[in-house]
């Protein structure tokens, strides 16, 4: 008769390939049963498991398992594997949890030639919100392709931080830029609430497209004098989106503002809703 571990083994891949998705689920749970070489990688095969169920179990062990660089390098070859998109998405999922310690391999995955890894790793860094993803984020607001360009912008604004900042605002404001990264750079922007003046957003506060999202930036904590003047009139503006997202923009402000500045822009809100009753 075999030793209970290795009949425990048997037991657990046997499990795993079982067509009864809760058997295949209880056999991810029991990976511990297996070799210390085997968990990840069976794990790893689970993640495109046919079953959410199974998947989620398969994320929750691997981000649970104490070797993070294994994991990492495990995880980020199966975002390559273009078959199954529900592997990719479950290694997405498994990366975010592993934290910090996937960093290091994910600095180095980035510079993959597979558009779609690179797209992956930087929505994984901006799950993870390390720090010191942020130089490599930069690097790649200017990447090959518009999607890892847009996905940085939107990491940057997750991680947050003056060097982020700094290249958000260069990102929104340079010329030739697509029109999807400036957007998803002043969605960034405006949710880290951060102070841009008017005058550097000036020509995305002109585009039809990216208007409201320009508006939402001016909202940011700051003592910018043009920036109350530009959403007043903004609460005007013919497209609903441009109106609303001024009007949040002004709860923003009033929020900041020391005292007397907050009734005093409040008492100018009044003014405008008062001549404008469809506001």
């Amino acid at each position: 008769m075999l030793p209970f571990e290795d009949r425990e083994r048997e037991s657990v891949l046997r499990d795993l390939e079982s067509e009864d998705e809760e058997v295949r689920r209880l056999a991810v749970e029991r990976s511990f049963g297996l070799r210390p070489a085997e968990v990840v990688p069976r794990l790893v095969e689970r993640l495109g498991d046919a079953s959410w169920r199974v998947r989620k179990a398969a994320v929750e062990r691997l981000g649970a398992w104490p070797d993070g660089d294994a994991i990492a390098q495990a995880l980020i070859r199966a975002l390559a594997d273009g078959e199954n998109p529900g592997r990719r998405n479950a290694a997405v999922d498994a990366l975010v949890q592993s934290g910090s310690a996937a960093v290091p391999r994910l600095i180095e995955a980035i510079s993959t030639e597979d558009v779609d890894v690179r797209k992956f790793v930087v929505d994984v860094m901006a799950g993870i919100g390390d720090p010191r993803a942020i130089p490599v984020l930069v690097d790649h607001l200017e990447d090959r392709d518009q999607n890892v360009r847009a996905a940085s912008a939107d990491a940057l604004g997750a991680i947050g931080g003056a060097d982020a900042v700094s290249a958000l605002i260069a990102t929104v404001t340079a010329d030739g830029q697509e029109d999807l990264v400036r957007y998803s750079g002043l969605c960034a922007l405006a949710g880290l609430q951060v102070a841009v003046p008017t005058r550097d957003l000036a020509g995305v506060l002109e585009s039809p497209v990216l208007r409201p999202a320009a508006l939402e930036v001016l909202g940011g904590a700051g003592e910018d004098r043009e920036a109350p003047g530009v959403l007043l009139k903004a609460l005007g503006d013919p497209g609903r989106a441009s109106r609303e997202a001024a009007m949040r923009a002004l709860l923003s402000l009033l929020a900041w503002m020391e005292p007397d500045a907050c009734d005093e822009l409040a008492s100018r809100i009044r003014e405008v809703g008062q001549g404008a009753p469809q506001i």
